[in-house]
Order: C-alpha cells, then structure tokens, then sequence
C-alpha cells in the first residue's frame, strides 16, 4: 500500500468489520474522502485515523450505517458510468485540440 500513498481522491469502504483507517487514509491525496459504509456491530469499533493525518492532508471521513450489497453496487454503477463520460469527454477534448494544434 505504500506505493499508493497520496494518491486516490476517494475511497470507498464497505467492510463492515472492525479495521484501522489510518492505513486507507493515507492513500487518500489532499482534500480526498473516506468513505464509510456500513458499520461494524456494536460490540466493536474502528481505529480511528490521527486528528494530524486528516488536518494536514485537509481529507475527511464520510459515510452511511447501511449499506447493503445491491445499494452498494447500484452506487458503484453510477460513480462507474459518470467516471466514464467525464473521462470521454476529457479525451474529446485533447483529440480536439490535438487536431487544431497540429
């Protein structure tokens, strides 16, 4: 995981067990989010990530205490489908300006 550090702007979470987030929140760039779905029982609690790794890197913690299979896959669809025409569109673009500048 150290060759990812500082690199993604979102992850999204949805083990229900107890884990650290310190680890995942360090593979999140500035200004990135945490994302929280599901919770773990109320017996057990997550290792909450230090008040320094989320001040300097200004990254934040998100989240929803349900969380089943199919809403999450429903989600995981649509962020697939928007992802996917924002980046279609980008290279639209560089294709276009590609073509002018040549």
């Amino acid at each position: 995981m150290a060759a990812h550090k500082n690199s993604f702007h979102l992850i999204i979470n949805s083990v229900s067990a107890a884990h650290d987030l310190e680890a995942f929140m360090r593979l999140l760039r500035r200004n990135g989010t945490l994302c929280l779905l599901g919770a773990p029982p109320i017996t057990e609690s997550h290792s909450w990530p230090a008040v320094f790794t989320l001040l300097m890197g200004r990254r934040s913690v998100a989240g929803s205490p349900i969380g089943g299979i199919r809403e999450t896959q429903e989600m995981l669809d649509f962020a697939l489908r928007r992802a996917w025409r924002r980046r279609s569109r980008l290279s639209r673009r560089r294709a276009s300006t590609a073509l002018t500048s040549a």
